[in-house]
C-alpha cells in the first residue's frame, strides 16, 4: 500500500518498501527505514574494455545499446569495403547475415533488431542514395536517398524515424548541408543545416537531433527540433570523427580528432543541453568509430575505428542506483 506525503511543498510518494524498478530521477520516502530517497547517477562515468569484434574496420556504422548492438560495414584498410555485419551481447559478438552490399563512409541507427544504414558505399565510390534495413535476422533494401550522401557519422533515431544530415558527396562536393527525414520507407529533404559539414557526432532523435563538431574543422554544435536549427554550446575544440551518445540535452561525444597534431583524442566530453565540459577518458584514443546515437549518454559503447584499424570495444558506464536525500 502506498500514500503521498507533502514534503517541502513536493508531492513524495510514501512507500513502506523501495520499488522494485525505479526510473531514473523517481523520488519517494521508505516509511520502513524513515528515509527520503532518490534513484539516480552516484558516480562519474568510466571507459572499460568490452569483447573483441570479429572483424577490424573503421568508417562503419553502428546501433543498438550497450548490451545489444549491431556493427554494420566499414572499411578494413582504407581500399575496399566489406558486408559484414556482427552483433554484440554484452560480452562478444557474433557475425551474422552480412547487407546486401559492402558499404563504408556510412552512417547508422536503431536497435540490434530494427536497424538502419543510409549512405556511403564501396570504396573507390564514398556516397550513394542507398539504404537498408536489418531485422534482428536478415536485411532488405528500402527507399533511396534523395541526395547521395556518404561520412563517418551516425542518423539519429530509430528505423521508422531517422535524421541524416550533412555529409559529402565525392566525387563533388567534400561537405554538403542536406537534410533529410526518414518514415521508415521514405526519405523526405527537410530544413538544411546552418552550414554544409561531414564527418560530426551525433546524439538525439528525429525530432531531438545533436550534430557537433565536423568537417571543415569545427567546434560548433547544432540542434534539430522536428523544423529548424539552432545553435547549441561549442566544443572546447575543433573535433572531427567523434562519437556521441544521449539526447540533444544530455549526450556525451568521445573520440575523434582535432584536425592536427596529435592525432586521435581519448577525451569524453558531456553535454548538459548548453555546455560542453571535459569527463573520462577512454581507453585508447580513437577516431571514425561505430557507435550508437541513439543509445543513453549513461551507458553506451563504441567499436571499430582508427588508427591502427581496430577490433577493440569499449564500454561506457555512468554508475546509477538509490541513495539517501539528506540535509545539511
Amino acid at each position: 500500500m502506498s500514500d503521498y506525503n507533502v514534503i517541502a511543498g513536493l508531492k513524495i510518494k510514501y512507500l513502506s518498501a523501495d520499488p522494485s524498478n525505479p526510473e531514473d530521477g523517481q523520488v519517494w520516502y521508505n516509511s520502513s527505514a524513515s528515509k527520503l530517497r532518490v534513484e539516480g547517477v552516484l558516480g562519474t562515468g568510466a571507459w572499460s574494455a568490452g569483447g573483441v569484434a570479429n572483424t577490424a574496420v573503421y568508417e562503419l556504422a553502428g546501433a543498438g545499446t550497450q548490451t545489444a548492438a549491431l556493427k554494420m560495414g566499414g572499411s578494413p584498410n582504407g581500399s575496399s569495403s566489406t558486408n559484414a555485419t556482427e552483433e554484440y551481447n554484452g560480452s562478444s559478438w557474433t557475425s551474422v547475415n552480412g547487407m546486401p552490399g559492402s558499404l563504408s563512409y556510412t552512417q547508422g541507427c536503431g536497435t540490434q533488431t530494427a536497424g538502419l544504414i543510409a549512405g556511403g558505399a564501396a570504396i573507390p565510390s564514398y556516397a550513394s542514395t542507398t539504404t537498408f534495413e536489418y531485422d534482428g535476422t536478415n536485411w532488405a533494401s528500402s527507399g533511396a536517398l534523395a541526395t547521395p550522401t556518404g561520412s563517418c557519422g551516425q542518423l539519429a533515431g530509430i528505423q521508422t524515424a531517422s535524421l541524416i544530415a550533412g555529409g559529402d558527396q565525392v566525387p563533388g562536393p567534400r561537405q554538403i548541408s542536406t537534410v533529410a527525414e526518414y518514415n521508415g520507407s521514405t526519405w523526405t529533404n527537410v530544413t538544411s543545416l546552418p552550414a554544409a559539414r561531414r564527418n560530426q557526432g551525433v546524439a538525439g532523435t528525429q525530432t531531438a537531433g545533436l550534430f557537433a563538431g565536423g568537417q571543415p574543422n569545427t567546434n560548433t554544435t547544432v540542434e534539430y527540433d522536428g523544423t529548424n536549427w539552432t545553435s547549441g554550446g561549442s566544443l572546447p575544440a575543433n573535433r572531427r570523427g567523434m562519437g556521441g551518445a544521449g539526447t540533444s540535452s544530455l549526450a556525451i561525444g568521445f573520440g575523434g580528432n582535432p584536425g592536427s597534431s596529435p592525432g586521435q583524442l581519448a577525451i569524453t566530453l558531456d553535454y548538459n543541453g548548453t555546455s560542453w565540459s571535459e569527463g573520462a577518458t577512454m581507453g585508447t584514443a580513437i577516431q571514425l568509430m561505430g557507435y550508437s546515437s541513439s543509445s543513453p549518454s549513461t551507458s553506451t559503447i563504441k567499436f571499430g575505428g582508427a588508427s591502427p584499424i581496430t577490433t577493440a570495444t569499449e564500454e561506457y558506464t555512468v554508475p546509477s542506483g538509490t541513495s539517501n536525500i539528506t540535509s545539511s
